[in-house]
């Protein structure tokens, strides 16, 4: 499903880029943009009724992507609207009124092609793919993207379809990855606290055995255990026992 939907992007965006040279607000650019009209309507409304439904219903186990969904759903949704509406509106248009919708239909269009690309496809596939392993949507590059997604950017500028492959052919090689490494990556904070605890531990075992076997506890456990004997002979009326405390040496009566 979404090696499609990332097919159709590059279309997408080697028609975006055709516009460019051409010129946003010429006429051969507004032409080219409607001919392709079929394709970007297809591909939004697949995209809305295949793939939103399933990453909503997958971020309801994963609260930083249902928090990042939630940010910007409603503006998704206003994307979504604008674009199902645009040939319908620009072609009742004048020229300057069409060359202003045009111009705002490149930004909304690439606005949502880079959130797709950038955050939502890979986090779905982390979802899918590492789901067993209880993969946490990562936060830092949520954190690094969502800012710079909050507002619809000001004018067009190009996306270049090459950077796009290399960001996938990236995220190939991280899936290649084995499941243990994985595991290591997403747990790494957990895994260095704990280990830092049995290091911990196994040295305060050391020190306890060192001290238990150390000459001068065996000589005091020794002393201790003579003086509780006789003691206890004491207390049985066998032998009186006196202990003088300077030289721990006990005399016999």
């Amino acid at each position: 499903m979404l090696e499609s939907f990332r097919q159709e992007h590059t279309e997408i965006i080697n028609i975006l880029d055709k516009i460019d040279k051409l010129g946003v607000s010429s006429k051969e650019g507004h032409e080219t943009l409607l001919m392709a009209k079929e394709l970007i309507l297809k591909h939004v409304e697949r995209e809305d009724k295949n793939f939103y439904p399933k990453i909503k219903k997958a971020a309801k186990n994963n609260q930083m992507l249902e928090k990042l969904l939630i940010e910007f759903d409603k503006d998704m949704d206003q994307l979504s609207h604008y674009i199902l509406n645009f040939f319908d509106v620009s072609s009742s248009c004048e020229n300057k009124g069409t060359n202003l919708f045009t111009n705002k239909f490149v930004e909304v269009l690439k606005r949502r092609i880079l959130r797709e690309e950038n955050i939502l496809f890979p986090a779905f596939e982390k979802l899918q793919k590492n789901k067993y392993l209880g993969m946490k949507f990562d936060r830092r590059i949520a954190d690094r993207r969502i800012s710079e997604l909050r507002s619809v950017p000001s004018q067009y500028e190009k996306i270049d379809s090459s950077e796009i492959e290399n960001k996938r052919s990236i995220e190939r090689r991280k899936d290649k990855r084995h499941p243990i490494h994985t595991w290591f990556i997403i747990y790494k904070k957990e895994f260095v606290f704990y280990l830092f605890v049995l290091i911990i531990c196994i040295i305060a075992a050391a020190i306890g055995i060192f001290i238990v076997h150390s000459p001068d506890t065996k000589r005091e456990f020794i002393e201790h255990t003579d003086y509780k004997r006789k003691q206890k002979k004491l207390n049985r009326g066998r032998t009186s026992v006196t202990e003088n405390p300077k030289t721990e040496t006990y005399y016999i009566q």
